[in-house]
């Protein structure tokens, strides 16, 4: 749990900025972006190993930066 809230911080930090700069779009706070972000790269990195494929990390990937570019 502590070593998510260590990769967490500065993730969040990040798209903070990236927001404040108008780099990305957010219509949620940074933190529970990066909260969202972790977990599914979480699960698509479980997923990627299950099947032994990255189609799921490509996918998880796309939809992330898709929904960052609204």
């Amino acid at each position: 749990s502590e070593a998510f809230r260590r990769w967490r911080a500065p993730l969040a930090g990040a798209l903070a900025r990236a927001q404040a700069r108008g780099e990305i779009a957010m219509t949620v706070e940074a933190a529970v972006m990066a909260d969202f972000i972790q977990n599914g790269l979480q699960g698509a990195l479980l997923r990627a190993k299950v099947d032994r494929t990255s189609a799921s990390i490509d996918q998880f990937k796309m939809i992330v930066l898709n929904l960052l570019a609204r």
